[in-house]
């Protein structure tokens, strides 16, 4: 289809034919002419505020795409700054979120002023689907300063930072995003210990950082990824 073909299907949805195009998330690649599923529903769906101040369809990047083409269902991800892939883990979760009913997506930021800014992001996420959508099947009941309830599908997603006392405690998650785990505050390892113990079996994580030496929790979980089957990506800065 054509730019204007997916927005006249997008503004046409209903709840039942929103969960199908959900099913564009698990496709690969291969199976899309070398593009996945995520990024042919991220790029006719969500906007983003680009470097220059403007808010534009999102158009997945270079480290986005070798991201999406290379994900497993458990990640961790070695980067330089100013990659795109806070956002493209939001993106890629949000879509989760908004097309499989119960879930839970739980992003986690090493500080609250980052935790504030991802949810700006899923914000925007939000409010620039197609108004049918917006007004039906994800009408939302609820949403505070980090967190966005959609009744209709009983899901929803939360920001947290990795500093809040029981962050991810009691809960059942089905997507999990640690942002710049190695500069979390406290005992970083506790705390993922704790989110993880939340996230379903069949979930989806992703760990990513900058990285801050050797030692600590995120070198740990780098270093021991071929034992503990996390797919390792790489993103240096020249990418």
């Amino acid at each position: 289809m054509d730019s204007e073909e997916w927005v006249s299907e997008l503004e046409s949805m209903n709840a039942k034919e929103l969960v199908g195009f959900g099913g564009l998330l698990d496709h690969r690649p291969s199976q899309l002419r070398g593009r996945s599923g995520a990024t042919e529903l991220a790029e006719h769906l969500l906007w983003v505020r680009t470097r220059s101040g403007k808010t534009e369809a999102l158009r997945a990047n270079l480290v986005q795409r070798a991201f999406e083409k290379a994900r497993g269902r458990r990640n961790i991800i070695l980067k330089a700054r100013q990659m795109g892939l806070t956002t493209w883990a939001a993106a890629r979760f949000f879509l989760k979120t908004i097309t499989h009913p119960g879930t839970l997506t739980l992003q986690v930021a090493h500080t609250q002023e980052s935790a504030e800014e991802i949810f700006r992001i899923v914000r925007r996420f939000y409010d620039y689907l197609p108004n049918r959508l917006r007004k039906g099947c994800l009408k939302t009941s609820h949403a505070n300063v980090r967190q966005i309830i959609f009744p209709f599908f009983d899901s929803q997603y939360r920001v947290v930072s990795a500093g809040e006392r029981n962050a991810g405690r009691g809960m059942t998650v089905q997507n999990l995003h640690c942002s710049e785990l190695a500069r979390w505050p406290g005992d970083p390892a506790e705390t993922l210990a704790g989110l993880r113990a939340a996230l379903s079996v069949d979930g989806e994580e992703i760990l990513e950082s900058t990285p801050d030496g050797i030692g600590g929790c995120f070198y740990e979980e780098w270093q021991a990824a071929p034992e503990t089957g996390m797919v390792r990506h790489f993103f240096p800065w020249w990418m």
